[in-house]
């Protein structure tokens, strides 16, 4: 897709946050909400949950016109989990 809107100016990125502990999962009433809330807590290099308020940064610089050479890509921000 990035190759077919490059000429148009349109550049195709990604956010790759994984797990998010949002206010509406917490009370959406999940079976084993504290148990995946511990496995992740345990599971990435950061020993945390992903809040949502921590990927809003990476939404704005790919927004911004810093980062107009930024194409193609997908930017993890999940503590490390990837790592890990």
């Amino acid at each position: 897709m990035h190759l077919n809107t490059q000429p148009q100016g349109i550049r195709i990125n990604a956010i790759c946050s994984g797990y998010l502990n949002t206010p509406s999962i917490a009370k959406g009433g999940i079976t084993g909400y504290a148990e995946v809330n511990q496995h992740i807590n345990t599971s990435n290099a950061l020993q945390q949950i992903n809040q949502s308020e921590q990927i809003i940064n990476g939404f704005i610089f790919l927004a911004c016109d810093d980062s107009t050479f930024a194409s193609g890509n997908m930017l993890e921000i999940g503590g490390g989990y990837l790592a890990s």
